[in-house]
């Protein structure tokens, strides 16, 4: 007599599961995941890359994160300069406030003071001498930041005369018609940044900018060399 092991899978008998990865996953790995997410877990908020207290090997306090430092007539373009390099660090929340500075019992005040002090060295190392003497005793990067911002727009009226006397002499002489484009395009977004546009949802802003476009096409039209 033929006997039939109970334990067996006899012929026609379920087999759903044989091949089912939820039934057949190598618990070794699971645990390896695991273990990955609870290293992540509590690992160091500074050694977290995407982390504002992040600090590479690379970022050290005489770092320049310009190519042209912060004069008198260039604050414009410096400011965004800036705004461009600052978030490859994951830095901007350090001058714009929005990283407030912890308590002194905060277990995060020694790493908050590292990077605050890193980015007020990256500023004053990207800033002219003359300029470095009126910033270089605050404590925050948010308040050097706010003073050069407050300096600088008081200033804007002879700034903003300037660029529209020098618009107004600008012609296409022996440069390219890329290069005389490209200047009047710089010169026309500055004045953008001192007198942007009024947030309206009514038609008249569209005619406004339409106008200013037009505007900036004569302009380039004429300044333009007849052959």
């Amino acid at each position: 007599m033929t006997c039939t092991n109970r334990f067996s899978n006899p012929e026609g008998a379920d087999d759903t599961h044989a091949h089912d990865p939820q039934f057949n996953e190598d618990p070794h790995s699971s645990m390896a995941d695991s273990s990955t997410n609870l290293r992540q877990l509590d690992q160091p908020t500074h050694e977290v890359v995407s982390n504002p207290y992040f600090l590479s090997s690379r970022d050290h306090p005489g770092l320049i994160l310009v190519s042209k430092l912060l004069t008198d007539s260039n604050f414009q373009s410096w400011k965004m300069a800036i705004f461009t390099a600052l978030p490859t660090k994951n830095k901007t929340v350090f001058i714009d406030g929005t990283l407030s500075k912890p308590n002194a019992s905060n277990p995060l005040f020694s790493s908050w003071t590292k990077c605050n002090n890193m980015v007020m060295s990256w500023m004053l190392h990207s800033i002219s001498f003359d300029i470095t003497q009126s910033i270089m005793f605050f404590d925050l990067a948010s308040n050097m930041w706010n003073d050069l911002t407050k300096y600088f727009n008081q200033g804007n009226g002879p700034r903003i005369f300037e660029l529209k006397t020098n618009l107004q002499g600008l012609h296409q002489g022996d440069h390219s018609v890329t290069s005389y484009y490209t200047k009047l395009k710089s010169m026309w977004d500055e004045l953008k940044e001192f007198q942007p546009a009024p947030h309206c949802s009514c038609g008249a802003l569209m005619k406004f900018s339409y106008y200013f476009n037009q505007e900036k096409v004569l302009q380039f039209l004429t300044g333009l060399n007849e052959s």
